[in-house]
Formats: structure tokens, C-alpha cells, sequence
């Protein structure tokens, strides 16, 4: 196998023993055959649309009741070929369908790999192109200028994939985020502050911090957790400020598992990558692939030293099993001694108290231990241990032992087992605990800190009890979102792993459904939701209960894993769900499904539904690979259909934005990457023009058009969010204040009209308007950097601390109003010459749910940027989300009154 093997990509990805591509694809489209005996149709919820085998160790497995396509099949991509081979063949798990429905719509058209350098370009593009300084045209209804407004939540976070103490900082930890980049807490995680938001990925792998220098961060970008919900990354990023910045070396992997500083050569660093082991000896800044014997094509797993030793060293390989240096690394042989060669992707670890007493957590089997009492030597399996992983090792498999209580060992998988005394007896303490577990960390004490698909948890008596601590995490990650037409602020949406959430004003943010969630619609207190395989939910009552709403649907029908749902803007009691057919209902309230059109293409789910503001007889049906229709009699008891493709891309119809006048006009948006993205159409399909302009090559997710302005677009794409004002010729970045997650839905609040994103990785944001002209500071000397946004409720304080590393001034000034009146000068309240060391608590005035805007200038010297955050949740002293210094860049000191 060559240093650079697909498949040995697909299983430091995927982590399955050795997958064989299979043979020729299925040649015949209208193939719909019976499925084999041994298949049954299951009509529990969930399942609709595939075949699920009796429940088996893995739990249950999906198959396509329709044939996989040809064009499928002809992809470059090995990862995606994987997740063909297990969906044809039956065994495709829940995290497979979920892989392969975010990676189909990237790969099409599937005869070309995903560009390399994407990520790169498109950001320089987001940060370099500046739209106006001055409001949109009278009639527009989008505002030009202003800022994007973190919304949460901030209490239901996404994939934890990395954890690092900070070495000489107590209480300092440093959490990685599936796409949500880097967090760190300073105070053992009671706050949590963002230390990546404009870097070309938020992809995260694994963390790491210098252990001689505290203000040394490591950042290993992309996940290799075989969760395909993300991309891969740009290499290691460090950062010798604390995250402040950061600086990229060479992208020698796209995916990461580890990141360990060597325990005893200074600025040696070893990194767990996509193809072996890699190696750094100048603190991250260049690296080389680790050879001497060690394998270099698939992944390494981990890599753990002796304490007492620190040049000898285990390595796992990703279905290569256990390797063993003892010289630093320099050269490396196969552990053998018992334990098997193939451990599929595992994971390793020690004793610091007695390193002779070694574990490997196997990918076998459903999760294997195996244990070493005499430095590894020898191996035995461990008997009595659980199958913690449910079969989907390749995605959550992490081992630990207690560093100073060597019988204590830490299995994680999908939830938490423990064993006191060496394995002989185990004990499940997952109670409370999000399930699917990717990073831990132990201390002596009895401390550990586990990293799960649900967050940061903590535990101080050795695992027997956990309280979480990842409040504060905006990390969410949505697949879709929705506004609410009769409600101001109400705000909804489906997640990975996280369920589907609603926001109100009174009340915040709540799950109301578990699993994995998708799109929603919304209208006062009937609200649509869905969770995997586009499994309908309907509620009554505002989301404080659901009930099946799939009634009339065929069960044997093929549904993505997030399915569209499209609410007729006229009418909230109609709407329309697509399978590989259409289905459409009148009567919300018992959603009695009736299909309005068959299956045109029997391997083809449908991926956009749009309805017609202008005209609500007009719908408009886009599909998969690239398939368009539209009729003109949607209500009618059956409605008619022209195909309207004419000569467009064969790629998969992510939405359409129909005209907010014309019934004839749409935008179609194309998913992938390749042109034409977004095409335009006057005349229902007779015609269409390329309003791609100049936009970057990155996935589109979302557009929306301003009703007052159409030329006025705004797109929304897997690396922030840009704008058009004239027709989509010229394109800019209008992602001030949005980190550079992936946008997945934006619209305009169908009954406030605020623009809305929806991210997958950093959670929801809202577009606040700013003042005419450019932000000026109080004094009117400087202009400002950024502000610091808080909601407030009556008798709310703002916990403001100035961090003594990143804060230059001595004193400094805290003045705050709304928008308008701090970007004009005229700003309704100021605390004068905060002190830099210590924490100050300020009583802030103001209605209850108002948005206050914060600046802060040195009083004192030229002030220099720095760390900030935001929050503050109530009446109560507030318990995270600290503001720093440096929201406002200041050269000069700025008089307070």
C-alpha cells in the first residue's frame, strides 16, 4: 500500500477493518426490488424510507430501499465510496447515514475531489472585500451596515473533540469544538472565551499547551473522529499569546486524533495525523512524517510516553495496532506479546504511578480492553470489560487510568464505564453525562474532565459523580433553522446529536426533541419539527409536547437525513415535505399527508421546496443531482408539474429563493463546490443567467433577497456569509461579528424581519443594524475595533474583568448605550478608571430583554486588543462569559466624565 493510500485515508476517517470497495454499481435506476428475507420493514419512529435489520451488538442498520446512483458511484472520493459500500450492503449505521448525507452535498458533481487551498482563498476573500460605509437603499429592508449578534445557545454545545490542561496555569483548561475551534476557561470551567473566530477553518482535531511556556497554544484542525459533518483542516496552528493569534505551519494532514508536546525535549511536538505519525522540533513551526520503522499509511491514534522514560513511547495505528520506541522515536517495532496486530482505531494509556501497568482500548468487537502489567511486554485480554462502543469504535473510543491510583481505569465509548479495581469488575456512571466521548483528561485527586458530543464534564471523586461544565460553549451545531411569522424572536432549529431547540424571549432556549434534529416551520404555537430521516414531529402547544406527524407518507419512500420542509408564507395551516416524492397538507392540525407528485427520479430525494410569495399556486421542487420542477396549481387536488431543468448543473439543488413579486423569478442555489452556484431565472425555467459573480469557490447553504431591493443578496456559505447589492455581480464579506463556521440557514425573521444565521459549530446569530457612517468612540478620536454585546434582564450587572497579559493600559473606561447613541458619542453611561488587576461588577440600567452595547478605552496608555466575551444572564452575578479588555482598540488615552 503506498505512503498516500485512499483507503488507509478511510480508515484513520472511518475506523472499519479494512472496507472493500464493491464492484460494479447497480446498472438499473428502476431496480425496486424486494429486500432479502432476512430484512424486515420496521415502522417504529425514525425509520421510514429504509430498511432496518433485526437490532444486532451495533444497534440498528440502515439500507437504501431505492438503488444508489451511478453518478454516486463514480466519485474520486475514497470516504465517500466507503459510505456507499455500507449503505448498499445493509450495515450503515446512524452516523454513517449522517456522514453521508452532509458529504453528498459538497462532492457534487461526483467526478471531482474537493479543491485543495478552499478554505484559504475564501477567507482572504471574506476579510478582504468590504461592502459600505453607509446604509442600503431607501426601499431596501437589509440593512448595509452593522453586526452579527451572538444569540446562543450557549447551554446545549456541539462535538467536544480535544481537551489540554495549560501546564503552570490552575484552573486553565483548553477545549477543542468539533467546528467550533477553541475555547478556553481560566477558572476550571465556570466561563469559556473564544480564541479562534477569523482563522480559515474552526475544524478541530485536538489541542494542546506548552508545558514550559503557559502562553504557548497548539492547534491541530480538522477532526479525525470519522464525523464527515465537518471539514478537514489547514495543519497545526500555534499561538504564543495565549489564542490570541495564531500562525499556520504546512498542512501536511487534513485530520487530526492527537497532539502531545514531548515530556522531555523542549519544543519537540508530536501530532496524531491522517497518514502516520508526525514529528515537530522548532514548537510546531515545520514538521516530518515519522518513519523508522513505523507504518506511514493510515492514521495514528495516539501516542503516550513513560514518565520515568520519556524516550520510550507507544504509538497506535489505525488497524496496525500497538508500536514501541525506545529511543525517542527515532525507531519503532510492533508491540506484540499477546496483543493482537489489528486494533482496528484504538486507543492507549498508563500509569504515571506504576508506567509498567499499560491499557489499549481496541476497536474490536464492539470495544475491547487489553491489559499489560509489565511495560508491555505481555498483553491479556481484560474479559470482564464492557463493549463500550456500541460498534462505532472507529467514531468514540478513549481510554485513561487514574494518575494516582493505577486499579482505576476510565473506558469511554458511547457512555462511561469505570473499573476500581483493574479491570475485574466495571460500573456505568454515564447518568447526566451526553453520550459519545472523544477526549479526557485525569489528574491526581480523582479529577477527570470528559469531552463528549454534549459538552465539558467534571468529576472530582474519580468518576463516581459528574457536573457539567461547558455553559457558556456557543457551539451548537445546527443543520437548519426557522423563524416563527406570528411571534417577534422566536427562534427554531435541529441539530447533530443535540436534538431540536426553540428560543423565546421569556424563557431562552429549550430542547424539545432528541436525537438528531433538521429543518423546522413555525406559526404562533404550531410548530413542525423533524429528527433524523426526516421523521416529522408536530406540536400544539408552542413545543411543550410533539406528536407523529407522519401520517400519509409511505413508509418504503427514501428520505435524506435531513428532509426539506417548506410552510406556504400565505397560509401557516399548508405545507409541503418532500421524500423522493412531494407530499403536501392542509389541515396542520392532524397533517394528513397527500402526495402531489411521484417519485420522478427513484434514486433522487428531494432538496429544496419553495413556494411562491407572490403567487402561493406556485411551487417550486429541486432534487438531488440536480433536478427542477415547477407548478403553477400547487393547491389544486392534483397539481401539475413542468420540468424546468434546461441545461443546469447536475448537482444537488440546495435551495431556491423564489422572487418576492414575481412568481416567475427564482434564485436557485447549487451545492459543492464548481460554477455556476447561484443561477437566476425571469421567465418560470425558459431561461437562466450566472449571478455567481465573483463569489468564492465555497459550498452555498442559503441566499436571501431583500423584498424592498432584489439586487440585493445575501449568501450564505461553509465559510461566512457574503453580499451582493448589485444582482450578484460583485460579492463581499458581511460576517463582522461571525466566526467562520459554517452558515447552514439564514433568513429574515418572517415576523421581525432580522436576518438570522444558523451555524454548525458556533450556534445562531442575529444581524443588528448599526448607525450611518462609520463608529466612533466617545471622545471622538479613534474608531473602534469591535463592541461587546450583552441581553440584559432587570437588575442584570456586567462582570468585567481585564485579563493582566493581554491588557497594556493601566485603567480603563466602560461606557455603554445602544448601538446608535455609542457609535455617535452620545452614550447613556460610563464607569471611569477601572482598574486593571481584579474584577469589577457593574449595575447596568435598561429595560429587561435590551440589547446594551459596550466599549472600553484605555484610560491610562495606548491600548492593545485583546480577549473578549459577553454575557450576562440575569439578576444574579453572573458565573461566565467575562468581558476583557481591548473591545476597542484606543492610541490615545480617552477622557471620562
Amino acid at each position: 500500500m503506498s505512503a498516500k493510500s485512499p483507503i488507509a485515508a478511510i480508515l484513520f476517517l472511518l475506523s472499519v477493518a479494512s472496507p472493500t470497495l464493491a464492484g460494479d454499481p447497480p446498472q438499473d435506476l428502476d431496480d425496486h426490488t424486494a429486500p432479502p428475507a432476512e430484512w424486515v420493514r420496521r415502522t417504529e419512529p425514525g425509520l421510514p424510507g429504509m430498511l432496518a435489520a433485526t437490532p444486532t451488538p451495533k444497534g440498528l442498520l440502515y439500507k437504501r430501499w431505492t438503488p444508489i446512483a451511478p453518478e454516486e458511484w463514480s466519485t474520486p472520493d475514497p470516504t465517500y465510496r466507503w459510505l456507499l459500500t455500507q449503505i448498499d450492503a445493509g450495515v450503515a449505521d446512524a452516523r454513517v447515514m449522517r456522514m453521508h448525507y452532509w458529504l453528498k452535498q459538497r462532492l457534487t458533481p461526483f467526478d471531482r475531489p474537493i479543491p485543495d487551498g478552499w478554505r484559504q482563498r475564501a477567507l482572504s476573500r471574506l476579510l478582504s472585500a468590504r461592502g459600505p460605509s453607509q446604509p442600503a437603499t431607501a426601499a431596501g429592508q437589509i440593512p448595509a451596515i452593522g453586526r452579527w449578534i451572538p444569540v446562543g445557545p450557549t447551554t446545549i454545545p456541539g462535538r467536544v473533540t480535544g481537551l489540554s490542561y495549560v501546564p503552570g496555569r490552575p484552573g486553565w483548561i483548553l477545549a477543542g469544538m468539533a467546528d467550533g475551534g477553541v475555547f478556553l476557561s481560566r477558572d476550571h470551567g465556570g466561563s469559556w472565551e473564544p480564541l479562534t473566530q477569523r482563522e480559515a477553518t474552526q475544524a478541530t482535531g485536538a489541542v494542546a499547551a506548552d508545558p514550559h511556556d503557559p502562553s504557548l497554544f497548539f492547534w491541530a484542525t480538522g477532526e479525525g473522529n470519522g464525523a464527515i459533518d465537518n471539514y478537514g483542516g489547514i495543519g497545526v496552528l500555534r499561538s504564543e499569546d495565549a489564542g490570541r493569534t495564531w500562525t499556520a505551519s504546512d498542512a501536511f494532514s487534513s485530520v487530526f486524533r492527537c497532539l502531545h508536546p514531548d515530556p522531555a525535549v523542549r519544543d519537540r511536538i508530536w501530532a496524531c495525523g491522517q497518514y502516520g505519525l508526525y514529528r515537530s522540533d522548532d514548537s510546531a513551526r515545520t514538521w516530518v512524517q515519522v518513519g523508522g520503522g513505523l507504518p506511514t499509511d493510515t492514521g495514528a491514534t495516539n501516542v503516550i510516553f513513560r514518565p520515568d522514560d520519556p524516550s520510550v513511547m507507544f504509538a497506535g495505528m489505525w488497524n496496525r495496532g500497538v508500536w514501541k520506541s525506545t529511543d525517542g522515536g527515532a525507531n519503532w517495532t510492533q508491540v506484540g506479546g499477546g496483543l493482537p496486530s489489528d486494533l482496528a482505531r484504538m486507543d492507549l494509556a498508563l500509569c504515571e504511578r506504576n508506567p509498567d501497568i499499560m491499557v489499549v482500548a481496541s476497536g474490536l468487537n464492539g470495544g475491547d480492553l487489553w491489559k499489560s502489567t509489565d511495560g508491555g511486554a505481555t498483553w491479556s485480554e481484560v474479559a470482564s470489560a464492557p463493549d463500550h462502543c456500541g460498534g462505532q469504535c472507529w467514531y468514540d473510543n478513549v481510554v485513561a487510568i487514574a494518575p494516582d491510583d493505577c486499579d482505576t481505569i476510565y473506558l469511554h465509548g458511547v457512555g462511561i464505564h469505570i473499573s476500581r479495581d483493574g479491570g475485574q469488575t466495571w460500573e456505568g456512571t454515564s447518568s447526566g453525562v451526553h453520550v459519545d466521548h472523544h477526549a479526557i483528561l485525569v489528574a491526581p485527586g480523582g479529577e477527570v474532565i470528559a469531552g463528549s458530543d454534549g459538552g465539558v464534564f467534571l468529576s472530582t471523586d474519580y468518576g463516581r459523580t459528574y457536573t457539567r461544565i461547558s455553559d457558556g460553549l456557543p457551539t451548537t451545531q445546527y443543520y437548519g433553522g426557522c423563524g416563527n411569522d406570528a411571534l417577534a424572536g422566536w427562534l427554531g432549529g435541529g441539530t447533530q446529536d443535540n436534538g431540536s431547540h426553540r428560543y423565546r424571549d421569556t424563557d431562552g432556549w429549550r430542547q424539545v426533541l432528541g436525537g438528531d434534529g433538521g429543518m423546522c416551520a413555525a406559526s404562533g404555537d404550531k410548530i413542525l419539527m423533524e429528527y433524523q430521516n426526516t421523521n416529522l414531529q408536530r406540536s400544539l402547544n408552542g413545543g411543550n409536547g410533539f406528536q407523529d406527524a407522519n401520517t400519509g407518507i409511505r413508509s418504503q419512500d427514501p428520505r435524506a437525513w435531513v428532509g426539506i420542509i417548506e410552510k406556504d408564507p400565505q397560509d401557516a395551516n399548508t405545507l409541503y415535505v418532500g421524500t423522493n416524492r412531494v407530499y403536501r397538507t392542509k389541515d396542520f392540525h392532524d397533517t394528513p399527508w397527500e402526495e402531489i407528485l411521484g417519485p420522478v427520479f427513484l434514486s433522487r430525494m428531494v432538496s429544496a421546496l419553495a413556494v411562491s410569495p407572490a403567487d402561493r399556486n406556485v411551487l417550486w421542487v429541486g432534487y438531488e443531482a440536480g433536478g427542477l420542477f415547477r407548478s403553477e396549481n400547487a393547491l389544486a387536488p392534483t397539481p401539475s408539474f413542468t420540468d424546468i431543468r434546461g441545461g443546469q448543473p447536475i448537482r444537488t439543488i440546495r435551495r431556491i429563493v423564489p422572487h418576492p413579486s414575481d412568481p416567475a423569478a427564482a434564485w436557485i442555489i447549487y451545492s459543492g463546490f464548481g460554477y455556476p452556484k447561484i443561477t437566476y431565472t425571469p421567465d418560470a425555467g425558459s431561461t437562466y443567467t450566472d449571478v455567481t459573480g465573483d463569489l468564492p469557490d465555497v459550498p452555498v447553504n442559503d441566499l436571501v433577497v431583500d423584498p424592498g431591493d432584489v439586487n440585493v443578496l445575501v449568501a450564505a456559505t461553509d465559510l461566512g456569509i457574503y453580499r451582493s447589492d448589485d444582482g450578484g455581480a460583485t460579492w463581499y464579506g458581511f460576517s463582522d461579528g461571525l466566526p467562520t463556521a459554517a452558515v447552514v440557514e439564514l433568513f429574515r425573521h418572517p415576523n421581525d424581519g432580522v436576518l438570522t444565521a444558523a451555524t454548525h459549530g458556533r450556534s445562531m446569530f442575529r444581524f443588528r443594524a448599526a448607525a450611518a457612517g462609520p463608529i466612533d468612540v466617545p471622545d471622538g478620536r479613534t474608531v473602534p475595533g469591535r463592541e461587546l454585546v450583552a441581553e440584559r434582564t432587570a437588575g442584570g450587572e456586567l462582570w468585567v474583568r481585564f485579563d493582566t497579559e493581554t491588557c497594556t493600559a493601566e485603567r480603563y473606561h466602560l461606557f455603554w448605550g445602544d448601538l446608535g447613541a455609542v457609535s455617535s458619542g452620545a452614550y447613556s453611561g460610563a464607569v471611569c478608571d477601572l482598574d486593571r488587576g481584579g474584577e469589577q461588577v457593574v449595575p447596568m440600567p435598561g429595560a429587561p430583554g435590551q440589547s446594551v452595547f459596550f466599549l472600553v478605552a484605555s484610560a491610562t496608555a495606548a491600548g492593545e486588543e485583546g480577549p473578549h466575551g459577553y454575557d450576562w444572564q440575569g439578576a444574579e452575578r453572573p458565573h461566565r462569559g467575562v468581558g476583557y479588555c481591548g473591545v476597542t482598540v484606543h492610541q490615545a488615552p480617552v477622557a471620562c466624565p
